[in-house]
């Protein structure tokens, strides 16, 4: 197996690991920083203090953390007065595996495509069956998710 491949699938494996980890652990209500500092006792005084900032300053902070505003560096900063780590993941939408995620795209383009000739075809009357349309984009599927071209996840062009 080329070295490529074997980057990748360790990639892949990291990935759909953080996916499966993820999916089990949703972002609380009240937020990791309100929900961590509570369950581990912590008063919103000790915080501060620990933090160095002011009573108002920690409930903005808490309120950004479950508004999705808060910056990654004060995020880490707390997370760090508060004795904890702060880890984070981009992952593919939905909880789904890369797997999944490069099969949607993959057949996605391959539909987008074959639509194309399709069209091309219809126009000659030479109209393909629905069940050949389903082998043909399941084919392609196969084929693009196998050869993993640059333009996968680019929007697909008519170039006639």
């Amino acid at each position: 197996m080329p070295i490529k491949n074997t980057i990748q699938h360790q990639l892949r494996r990291q990935v759909n690991e953080a996916v499966a980890s993820v999916s089990r652990h949703p972002v609380p209500p009240l937020g990791w920083l309100a929900t961590v500092r509570k369950a581990l006792g912590i008063s919103g005084q000790v915080a501060m203090k620990r933090a160095n900032i002011s009573k108002a300053e920690l409930y903005r902070i808490e309120k950004a953390e479950r508004e999705g505003s808060l910056t990654l560096k004060t995020l880490r900063s707390i997370a760090h007065a508060l004795g904890c780590e702060l880890h984070y993941a981009v992952l593919p939408q939905h909880g789904v595996t890369v797997e999944q995620a490069l099969y949607q795209q993959a057949r996605q383009q391959a539909q987008a495509i074959l639509a194309i000739t399709d069209t091309h075809m219809k126009l000659e009357n030479q109209a393909t069956s629905v069940q050949e349309i389903e082998r043909q984009v399941e084919e392609l599927t196969q084929q693009l998710m196998a050869e993993l071209p640059a333009w996968l996840w680019e929007p697909v062009r008519d170039h006639s």
